[in-house]
């Protein structure tokens, strides 16, 4: 799921350089670690099913794993949006695409902290407690983000078809980071319980 956020990024950054072979390169990648986020969902499943009397918080972790899953379809749906526009040839307004880079990052940020707060969540709870509580002080930065990506999209007068889909992609990587910090929530539970 991470790599799947890293490849949106990075499919942003394409664009925003107007880079159409970087574009499609990393929309590719992304696309690759969707199906493998997909794969990896399908796996948890399956222990969860095998294991289900035994373990544990059962609807918590589908739910993170709902979440994760979530995450990478949403990281694909924007470099999916992003390599249709830079295949018509619309690219965003400067001051929009930085502020489009902004967000991603700001996304991509609160996608590690999940990460980190997952790795050590198996050796360290307090620690991954910690951490996901910096995760959900991070969204705070990524909502400002994105207010104002959206305000700047409406301000630049950009012809109709480029304001929508750079409003969608605004909102589907907003939507992400959600899905990232219901994913911080999903696991701060599992650490409250396992820390009692």
């Amino acid at each position: 799921m991470s790599e799947a956020v890293r490849c949106m990024v990075l499919t942003i950054e394409s664009y925003t350089s107007i880079d159409s072979g970087g574009v499609a390169l990393h929309a590719s990648q992304t696309k690759l670690m969707e199906d493998e986020a997909e794969s990896c969902k399908r796996n948890v499943y399956e222990y969860i099913a095998k294991s289900s009397p035994a373990l544990m918080n059962r609807e918590d972790w589908l739910r993170l794993s709902i979440d994760l899953d979530e995450v990478a379809d949403l990281a694909y749906s924007v470099a999916y949006r992003v390599s249709i526009a830079c295949d018509k040839g619309w690219f965003p307004p400067k001051d929009v695409g930085l502020r489009m880079r902004e967000l991603a990052e700001s996304t991509l940020q609160l996608c590690e902290k999940l990460k980190e707060a997952l790795f050590t969540y198996t050796f360290n709870v307090e620690r991954a407690l910690a951490i996901c509580e910096e995760a959900e002080r991070g969204e705070v930065e990524v909502d400002r983000v994105h207010r104002d990506l959206e305000m700047k999209i409406l301000e630049v007068a950009a012809p109709l078809p480029l304001t929508l889909l750079l409003r969608d992609v605004c909102e589907r990587m907003e939507s992400a980071s959600d899905r990232i910090i219901d994913a911080v929530q999903d696991l701060k539970l599992l650490a409250l319980y396992r820390a009692s």
